[in-house]
């Protein structure tokens, strides 16, 4: 684990990167053409404990995305209100994966 970390830390310093918890409305009005955000929201629709899909406007996201002036790579499960960025960008990368900790042995198809 700590050598995991020590290359983490390597690859966020050469690389100038940056992890924030500042609002993404925030972020992403400041990000340009020479940027990358992975973006991770709430989940649309699920159900989890620790956060609800209501801490983020997820159609004010979308909008931001299909205008943003940035590369980004947006995670989530598959859901109608994300079909104007499939029809701009394509279809997703769909990964089977599984589910937090507090489901084990369950499967998810997140997409990117």
């Amino acid at each position: 684990m700590r050598l995991a970390s020590k290359i983490i830390l390597r690859l966020f310093h050469e690389n100038r990167l940056k992890l924030t918890a500042r609002d993404y409305v925030y972020v992403l009005k400041r990000c340009g053409p020479d940027d990358v955000c992975f973006v991770d929201p709430p989940y649309l629709g699920a159900k989890v404990s620790t956060y609800t899909d209501n801490t983020l406007n997820h159609a004010k996201m979308i909008e931001m995305l299909i205008r943003a002036k940035f590369r980004w790579v947006l995670s989530e499960y598959d859901h109608p209100i994300y079909d104007p960025l499939t029809q701009l960008f394509g279809k997703p990368v769909k990964i089977r994966v599984h589910k937090s900790m507090g489901n084990h042995g369950s499967r998810a198809i997140e997409c990117l």
